[in-house]
């Protein structure tokens, strides 16, 4: 072979690997790679969703609790809208379901107790009136379902007469304006049932005994105060506690303000 087909055969094979390498460059850049994996799907309020997820209603559930620190927390801060006068003095009560704050007035000799069940927000002791043993007591109470006249048939339905009557008929219901909220007042006497309601200690029948109870509307939602104890006791306490529910205002949870309903 002379030295100018040596030269060409030489400048043909560089062209043709040239020409093969760059052919093969496509292939590695196509080259299939695993697509990164996703973040688990998980609740936003902690916890793993699982494979079923949650329900709308318990979705609701998971961002009522979630929210109700931060609007209790809210409520908490800045002056009260209740102001004290001669005799009271003012007390306040978080709802751990997130209904807000309720701001009231008290006699300066009632005191605030450690709540028997973590369903009441509060609970406040009336001391006894001359003669009467056993203190009276109201418990604050929000979120707990049902409507007014519901609630209201409810603590009826748990007093009996001695004379058999119907308890319903002797019952003194009232709608009254309060200083920031509306409010029904019940009022009844007669024999209170026994009770051995779940999470609670179970208590005795009694005779002689007075319920005063409110059911408080508010922005956030009603608000339930059930006071019970001796009838002469809670006599003494039935324009107390007028003064305490007409006082009464509950300030976060969701709501606008007094009145904003």
């Amino acid at each position: 072979m002379s030295l100018k087909a040596m030269r060409a055969f030489f400048a043909l094979s560089v062209v043709v690997f040239l020409i093969l390498g760059c052919s093969t460059d496509p292939q590695v850049e196509k080259e299939v790679v695993a697509p990164p994996s996703r973040p688990a799907v998980t609740n936003p309020h902690g916890g793993d969703a699982g494979m079923v997820g949650s329900s709308h209603q318990q979705e609701a559930e998971l961002e009522k609790k979630e929210g109700a620190p931060a609007q209790s927390a809210a409520a908490e801060t800045g002056e009260s809208p209740v102001r004290p006068k001669e005799g009271y003095r003012v007390a306040k009560g978080t709802d751990r379901g997130g209904s807000g704050t309720i701001h009231f007035r008290i006699p300066e000799n009632w005191s605030e107790t450690k709540p028997a069940t973590m369903m009441r927000a509060l609970q406040v002791s009336i001391p006894p009136a001359s003669g009467d043993e056993q203190a009276g007591e109201i418990a604050f109470f929000a979120s707990i379902g049902g409507s007014a006249q519901d609630n209201l048939d409810r603590w009826i339905g748990q007093f009996s007469q001695p004379d058999g009557s119907d308890s319903k008929a002797k019952a003194k219901i009232e709608d009254l304006e309060g200083e920031h909220h509306k409010f029904k007042l019940l009022d009844l006497s007669g024999t209170m049932l026994a009770s051995s309601m779940p999470g609670a200690v179970a208590t005795p029948e009694r005779a002689g005994w007075r319920l005063l109870g409110s059911i408080i509307e508010t922005p956030s939602g009603p608000w339930f105060l059930k006071g019970v104890g001796p009838e002469k006791t809670m006599a003494a306490a039935r324009e107390p506690f007028i003064e305490m529910c007409r006082s009464a205002c509950v300030v976060g949870g969701g709501g606008v303000g007094p009145h904003g309903f």
